[in-house]
């Protein structure tokens, strides 16, 4: 478990965006502050029973490693940038790493391995 956030649904306001900040976990000590904003929609679909929602940010995108080289015509060359092979290593490390958690046995672990349900962004560095 890299970070997380704790929160009753039902004390949630509906409609308007929430921002929550993320406890980091002892895996990251050195990671700066981060937080997770999103809206309730409908509290009634979502209060009826415990919920865990997963977030995995994408590993580095040719976007990110042009914008860290100062390269303005790689930024803007494409509005869909692919994982840069960093960003393919750091996927596969997060793999491993959630894998052999679950085969250790942590319960977060492998509750992520069983999803109730994907969401994932339509491009292509999702």
């Amino acid at each position: 478990l890299l970070a997380s956030a704790s929160t009753l649904l039902a004390e949630l306001p509906q409609g308007v965006p929430v921002t929550l900040d993320l406890a980091l976990g002892a895996a990251v000590p050195s990671a700066r502050a981060s937080s997770v904003t999103f809206q309730v929609l409908d509290a009634g679909a979502v209060c009826a029973k415990r919920r865990v929602v997963y977030l995995v940010r994408h590993g580095q995108s040719a976007w990110n490693k042009a914008q860290s080289q100062g390269d303005v015509h790689g930024m803007a060359r494409c509005t869909d940038h692919p994982l840069s092979e960093k960003g393919l290593e750091q996927c596969e490390a997060l793999r491993r790493r959630v894998e052999a958690a679950a085969e250790r046995g942590e319960a977060a672990a492998q509750e992520f391995c069983r999803p109730g349900v994907l969401l994932s962004s339509p491009l292509c560095r999702a």
